[in-house]
């Protein structure tokens, strides 16, 4: 038994030693993992901690990555800091999802912050959840971080999360400007001359140009030497997931081959411990769904042919 567990459990009072750690873990380790930017760095650090210390289910999703983190980083106490870590995410779940149906002021907040939190949880090694291709749900966190987009600009006003509010607002804005890369130039001429459907050539086509923001804005950061966040990237899904995610639960090849360009640039974030291994499962399941005449479409060639410093 991890020691420091059987401490919890054995000293007197509420004092839990384990959570103790975990928050310390959290507070001078994990945080630095969670975003390149200095700025989103102390956010994640500070800001989001003075949220737990007065949200319960806030605090549990801190202690829920730490947990993992440390698990980690310590194979030999994996299997306790993994139990932890569960346990710490299921209540947390809970309590969040039964409030997400009547949001209000107070703890929107608080919500936003678990919704993100989530993702990271979701993205770990240890929480690998089903991919988006070819499963008949969709993970609960995706549809969280979905749920996030009708509270971001109404947080403007929460000065605790307003750096992050900030940057995504700043993020959505840098989407909207006209971008001339053509990395999905190809993709997109294929899926017009192959699909009769003109309700799903629709579907396709938005999420076609939604990516296209995606890497106009990836590519921006890259000449600039400026840190991306995988929540700015995954904005792309909350963008498309009310008419493209369900094709994609479908297995439908057209789908398939988009949402492959999109774990392209997931693989070119920089290498995080919550983020390699899920992506490198994502990536190659949802390749080797596809047909002969779709894996013809993409390939990593495509993106050195358009930006060789993406090697």
């Amino acid at each position: 038994m991890d020691p420091l567990l059987s401490l919890s459990q054995h000293a007197g009072g509420d004092l839990n030693f384990l959570d103790l750690e975990l928050l310390h873990h959290y507070c001078n380790f994990t945080a630095q993992t969670l975003s390149q930017s200095t700025l989103l760095g102390n956010f994640w650090r500070i800001n989001v901690v003075k949220l737990g210390l007065k949200c319960d289910y806030v605090m549990r999703s801190i202690l829920s990555i730490s947990a993992l983190h440390l698990a980690h980083q310590n194979p030999g106490r994996k299997d306790s800091l993994l139990d932890k870590s569960i346990s710490h995410h299921d209540i947390s779940s809970r309590s969040a999802v039964s409030l997400m149906g009547n949001v209000q002021d107070e703890n929107k907040a608080e919500l936003f912050i678990f919704s993100v939190l989530t993702v990271y949880i979701a993205n770990s090694q240890y929480f690998q959840a089903a991919p988006f291709a070819g499963v008949s749900y969709s993970p609960d966190w995706i549809m969280l971080f979905c749920g996030t987009r009708h509270l971001i600009k109404e947080l403007s006003d929460k000065p605790l999360i307003l750096p992050i509010v900030t940057r995504t607002i700043v993020y959505f804005q840098r989407r909207e400007r006209p971008h001339q890369h053509t990395l999905l130039r190809d993709l997109k001429a294929n899926i017009n001359a192959s699909e009769r459907d003109m309700r799903l050539l629709a579907v396709y086509n938005h999420a076609i140009d939604e990516l296209h923001a995606s890497y106009g804005v990836f590519y921006e950061c890259l000449e600039r030497s400026e840190p991306q966040d995988i929540i700015e990237v995954f904005v792309w899904i909350a963008m498309v997931a009310d008419d493209f995610l369900p094709l994609l639960r479908e297995s439908r090849q057209k789908a398939l081959v988009i949402f492959l360009y999109f774990c392209m640039l997931l693989k070119h974030l920089r290498s995080e411990w919550w983020l390699d291994n899920w992506v490198n499962n994502l990536y190659i399941k949802t390749y080797e769904m596809l047909d002969d005449e779709h894996r013809a479409w993409v390939g990593d060639p495509a993106i050195q042919t358009n930006n060789a410093s993406l090697q």
